[in-house]
């Protein structure tokens, strides 16, 4: 049997990313992909009009999944709000999975994703559930508290220094 992963996150309408956009990047990995959605996304490639949290059947939804298959990597994205993040950090913690967050907020139309201030709860909450966390330079500025604007791909020690930051 192919390796599993698990991934918990939104629904994107348009397969730019989400859901949809983990499930090819697993199968192109080789990896067997379940999921759980955390919201229904509207949006288009330029657009978002808002999202609907699932955090009411996220549960049954995770739990179907990891009580028959041999779960052992979650990758977590959009967190709509409290009741999914503690769903999610429930299930990190009882089933022993090892966890990658990307700790998305802000859609790429500048759109919020998740209820107001959830980054904090997400940063004493599921940080130190994580193994490991990949922010985008946007979200890596605000967990860092660094200004990280004008990062050039060769500034590698302004990011090394932004993560160990991330990472206490």
């Amino acid at each position: 049997m192919k390796p599993t992963c698990l991934t918990i996150a939104g629904a994107d309408p348009t397969c730019g990313a989400g859901i949809q956009a983990d499930v090819r990047t697993f199968d192109k990995c080789g990896v067997h992909p379940f999921s759980a959605i955390t919201a229904i996304t509207f949006q288009t490639a330029t657009n978002f009009f808002g999202f609907i949290s699932l955090s009411n059947i996220l549960k049954k939804q995770i739990d179907s999944i990891v009580s028959h298959y041999p779960v052992k990597v979650v990758k977590v994205g959009m967190i709509p709000d409290l009741e999914a993040l503690k769903i999610i950090s429930d299930t990190i913690d009882s089933n022993e999975i090892i966890a990658v967050l990307d700790p998305v907020s802000i859609s790429s139309a500048g759109k919020r994703l998740s209820s107001e201030g959830m980054e904090d709860h997400i940063k004493t909450e599921l940080f130190p559930r994580v193994q490991i966390i990949t922010p985008n330079v946007n979200e890596a500025s605000h967990y860092s508290g660094m200004d990280l604007t004008n990062l050039r791909i060769n500034d590698i020690e302004k990011a090394r220094s932004a993560g160990k930051v991330i990472l206490k």
